[in-house]
């Protein structure tokens, strides 16, 4: 509606000084000062931030979103806040960033100072924002920031970059694409038009569309605040980090952290609470906390069988006995505790032996005195690197032997159970620091400790005696786990490298039984996926050959997509160091190699090769071993 000068200006004013607020609001201004945003509590626990730049139509300069990332990270800490709504004015929600503040940057100014970076703050709030979007949302990023979008009639929603010569930079192509499609966020972002209130419904971009009047949209978004904050607000926030979590992970890893959180919730006093109220027929009365005074040492006070949330529930009761935390605590120890041993009726843990028959025991005692003298040898060498080159050190037969012996170690449901709870291990890990620090304690550690057990029982078994398990079942599975979730989760594939070159040089155990096939696989795809490694694709798989290790279907796949891309280039960075038909010697040499070493059903090795050292392989095929679990065959 046009306005006529005299009229325009008392509106701006009114923006200014009194934005929509109920009346009891009064009572709860915010005593911090801010320049571009308003800040209020218009009902008990429901916070309410109104953006006043008006003459602006409240462009997100930096300033505003400096003041608005600050105002919303003190409501999310605030215990007395369970829930807030961000709105702006009737003509304009926010008419997206400020392009007279943009327009004069250079490359150098935009990169070097991360700009727009900290538009990424709200996503991280715990507590639920619900954006009341009235007038134009042109660059609808802010809103589509918000867990909730309420819109008015008059609602407008864009991103019109693309006019401007740019792209979204706040997210906008990515979080429309996840709200409406593929197609509709192309139309939008490629075209630059926008889309009114009715149709963003329509697409599933807004919640729902409220009655028309001026402030409607508001008082409908502090209603279901308001609702929203009466709730417990454990429940509130771990609901909303599950349904987020849909957006990053698969079903079958978004179905596991739902349940794991939701065996969580069985650790807070407002899950009592609210199911005791639901029997009793009367409302709950939520205090946001955790339970008091439990001990993970009653094994009546937890599950027989305890997932991975509700066992670190089960021992933060017993380190906080009364104190209330608050949610924040919950998600803390979440992420920073390790997995505690599980408490069941089988007693305490113990190394898992394994059943082994009379000749594997010799076996066994054979392979094990050739290790001790192989390295008693080798020590007396000074100028002996460190690291095992099995290719020159006359140990194949050494290699070869374990690899065989490890192959009967039976897959039990206790391993499959023991690596589920690595892989919670790892999940509950958030940053590649922490889970470098899991993987040195909870893999290469236990390893080390399976290894120092079993050389003391050997020390002190008698003839024929049982002895444990030399190394983990999940061990090279975890290792396997460890490459790709820094490959492909942390984006740091020389972490992955690390991975396996500690595996390696740890032991002889933990290179034989933990550098396995599946690692070997990521190995060769971190080396040629992250770095175009032709040399190191084809040294991992020559050792493979060498040391005996099986090449499965995967490993032929990879060695077929390295065949295809190294067709498809011209320049190859190791023709200048091996001269001009090295990569092609290579590549060749690569193929050989899988296609005489690929692993087939039944246990019958398709190697053809000949030689003393190769003898041990006409035993396994004269005990005609039944086909059984084996490793990387689970």
């Amino acid at each position: 509606m046009f306005l006529r000068p005299p009229l325009r200006l008392a509106f701006n004013h009114s923006l200014r000084v009194r934005p929509f607020l109920p009346h009891p609001s009064r009572r709860f201004m915010s005593t911090t000062n801010y320049e571009y945003i308003l800040v209020a509590h218009p009902e008990p626990r429901v916070a309410l931030i109104t953006l006043n730049r008006p003459k602006a139509l409240n462009a997100l300069c930096t300033p505003l979103f400096n003041e608005l990332n600050k105002a919303l990270s003190d409501l999310d800490a605030d215990d007395n806040v369970g829930a807030v709504v961000l709105t702006g004015s009737e003509k304009a929600f926010a008419a997206g960033a400020d392009i007279k503040e943009m327009k004069d940057k250079e490359y150098s100014d935009v990169f070097k100072n991360r700009f727009l970076e900290d538009w990424a703050t709200i996503g991280k709030l715990r507590k639920p924002i619900i954006a009341a979007v009235s007038g134009y949302a042109v660059r609808c990023e802010l809103a589509l920031m918000c867990d909730i979008i309420l819109a008015s009639p008059t609602a407008k929603f864009g991103q019109p970059e693309v006019n401007l010569g740019t792209i979204t930079g706040g997210g906008g192509s990515q979080r429309l694409a996840h709200a409406i499609g593929k197609s509709r966020t192309m139309e939008m972002v490629l075209t630059g038009r926008n889309v009114s209130a009715q149709e963003a419904e329509k697409w599933g971009m807004v919640s729902r569309v409220v009655g028309e009047g001026e402030g409607e949209v508001v008082k409908e978004a502090i209603e279901m605040a308001k609702t929203i904050a009466s709730k417990g607000q454990v429940a509130v926030q771990a609901a909303k980090e599950v349904v987020n979590a849909a957006y990053e992970l698969n079903l079958a890893e978004g179905l596991r952290f739902e349940r794991r959180i939701f065996h969580g919730t069985f650790a807070t006093k407002d899950q009592k609470e609210g199911m005791a109220a639901f029997a009793e027929k009367r409302k709950p009365a939520f205090t946001h906390s955790l339970l008091a005074g439990h001990r993970i040492q009653k094994a009546s006070q937890c599950p027989s069988r305890p997932s991975p949330a509700s066992q670190i529930a089960c021992q933060n009761m017993s380190t906080r006995q009364g104190h209330e935390p608050n949610w924040d605590h919950i998600f803390r120890d979440l992420e920073e505790t390790p997995p505690p041993i599980p408490q069941t009726n089988v007693g305490p843990r113990r190394p898992r032996r394994q059943t082994m028959t009379a000749q594997e025991i010799k076996a066994f005692n054979e392979v094990f005195n050739l290790i001790f003298d192989s390295m008693s040898e080798k020590a007396g060498d000074a100028g002996q690197s460190s690291s095992i080159n099995t290719a020159n050190s006359g140990m194949a037969d050494l290699f070869s032997t374990l690899r065989r012996h490890s192959k009967r170690t039976k897959w039990t449901t206790e391993a499959t159970e023991e690596l589920d709870r690595k892989k919670d291990g790892m999940d509950r890990c958030t940053t590649d620091r922490q889970l470098l620090e899991w993987a040195m304690r909870e893999v290469f550690g236990e390893s080390q400790t399976y290894e120092q057990d079993f050389n003391k029982a050997r020390a002190e078994a008698e003839d024929g005696a049982e002895l444990p398990a030399l190394q983990p079942a999940t061990y090279p599975h975890t290792i396997a786990l460890l490459m790709k979730t820094f490959r492909d989760r942390y984006r740091d594939p020389h972490l992955a490298l690390s991975m396996f070159d500690y595996a390696r040089h740890l032991s002889i155990a933990s290179y034989v039984f933990g550098c396995s096939t599946s690692a070997y696989n990521e190995l060769i795809d971190t080396r040629w996926t992250c770095f175009k490694d032709l040399k190191g694709v084809h040294d991992a798989i020559e050792e493979m050959y060498i040391n005996g290790v099986d090449m499965d279907n995967r490993t032929k796949e990879l060695a077929e997509t390295v065949r295809h891309e190294v067709g498809s280039r011209n320049i190859w960075m190791e023709e200048g160091e091996i001269g001009a038909n090295g990569a092609w010697t290579m590549l060749q040499n690569i193929e050989r190699l899988v296609n005489s070493n690929v692993a087939t059903s039944g246990n019958k090795p398709t190697d053809k090769r000949k030689g003393p050292w190769n003898d041990w392989r006409a035993l396994e095929q004269s005990e005609k071993v039944a086909p059984e679990w084996e490793f990387d065959k689970w």
